[in-house]
């Protein structure tokens, strides 16, 4: 939850400015949201590795597995959003010619 909301925090800069955006704004924002979408997931991946090391139980552990492959998936669907806003900010940059 807390990497969802890091997230929208990133997008929302995209969204407020769309008069006037520049594709390079558009490649910087998008790295930006790629590089924290990445950092999300490894923060995650340490806080559940630790969590795993210090639990002996086992229906604990294997909860904790699945959210470590889940974080995996949850950086996937950051990624695909970033490509999304990404995709719409150059729309934004480059607006068709009338």
């Amino acid at each position: 939850m807390r990497s969802l909301l890091i997230l929208m925090i990133v997008l929302a800069p995209i969204a407020a400015r769309a008069d006037g955006v520049t594709v390079d704004q558009c490649e910087a924002d998008y790295a930006a949201m790629l590089d924290a979408a990445e950092a999300n997931r490894e923060n995650s991946l340490k806080h559940l590795e630790y969590q795993l090391r210090r639990t002996a139980d086992d229906e604990q552990s294997a909860r904790l597995i699945a959210e470590m492959e889940g974080a995996w998936d949850l950086e996937e669907q950051f990624r695909n959003h970033a490509a999304i806003a990404h995709r719409d900010c150059l729309k934004a940059a480059n607006p068709p010619k009338p």
